[in-house]
């Protein structure tokens, strides 16, 4: 089950809408550049400022064929952001 697709309204991010675990949303990444602002506390890198992303790429017979970026909240580890999108093959 789909919580939100992304049809145009920014309204989600603006009014500090903070989603559940086991959520999933589909995105237009190219639509919506800010998708990392999503209201959550991530994990920073040392410099305090930057969110720890990790980044995976997954090759299909040698071809990268999908991206993961993923992120663990700063107050609970086990909650966790992925990112995933499909690259031009």
């Amino acid at each position: 089950m789909f919580d939100l697709f992304y049809s145009g309204n920014y309204d989600w991010q603006l009014n500090g809408f903070c989603y559940s675990g086991g959520s999933l949303f589909l995105f237009n990444r190219k639509a919506l550049r800010n998708f990392r602002k999503d209201g959550h506390c991530w994990r920073k890198k040392k410099d305090g400022k930057t969110v720890r992303e990790a980044h995976e790429k997954l090759k299909l017979d040698g071809v990268d064929v999908l991206q993961c970026y993923y992120a663990h909240g700063e107050e609970n580890e086990n909650f966790q952001r992925r990112i995933y999108w499909l690259l031009d093959l």
